[in-house]
């Protein structure tokens, strides 16, 4: 009974690491998302193409925004 609860525990773990994965690439595949951007907290707001605003132009390039310029 251990060994079968042991099982099914691990194959849990499994499935929900997989889900994680292909969630993550996903969203690594959606433009304008992007996992491993870091920007610091920089309130220098900027104006992109389109009339997006962003906090700072550290923002806006993990957005992949182009013709941005300061506010």
């Amino acid at each position: 009974m251990t060994s079968t609860r042991h099982r099914l525990h691990i194959a849990l773990i499994a499935l929900v690491m997989g889900i994680v994965a292909v969630s993550a690439l996903f969203l690594s595949a959606t433009p304008g998302y992007s996992i491993v951007c870091e920007c610091a907290n920089d309130d220098s707001p900027v104006i992109c193409s389109g009339g997006n605003i962003y906090p700072n132009m550290c923002v806006a390039h993990c957005f992949h925004a182009h013709g941005c310029k300061l506010l």
